[in-house]
């Protein structure tokens, strides 16, 4: 029987699995749009993370690895915002990509260590 807990680590596990396959959809695909999808739900996973931390900071004094997740998730959203701002520059888009991939998959390293 399953209590709540494991069922928290199996929504996490899914979210971790779905988000870095949209960081491998992001690469591989080469559809401009499904790109920027992509990128947008790496950076809204990516906050999603940072709102997680909070818990972790608040009650178990995690300062270093809530510092490193809030970094993260900025890494990410920088990432967004630069995508945003290319407007058709192929190579801001791609350091775009990857720094939202970069955030996202050092969030969920981050993330599991909590």
């Amino acid at each position: 029987m399953l209590n709540f807990l494991d069922l928290l680590v199996i929504v996490f596990l899914a979210v971790a699995a779905f988000s870095l396959l949209s960081v491998v959809v992001m690469f591989v695909v080469k559809n401009p749009l499904v790109q920027k999808i992509s990128l947008a739900l790496s950076v809204l996973v990516s906050l999603g993370l940072a709102v997680s931390y909070l818990p972790s900071f608040l009650t178990f004094d995690f300062g270093g690895q809530f510092a490193a997740g809030i970094l993260f998730t900025l890494l990410s959203v920088g990432g967004g915002v630069l995508a945003i701002l290319a407007k058709g520059d192929e190579k801001k888009f791609l350091v775009a990509c990857i720094l939202a991939a970069a955030g996202l998959v050092l969030g969920i390293a981050n993330a599991f260590l909590i």
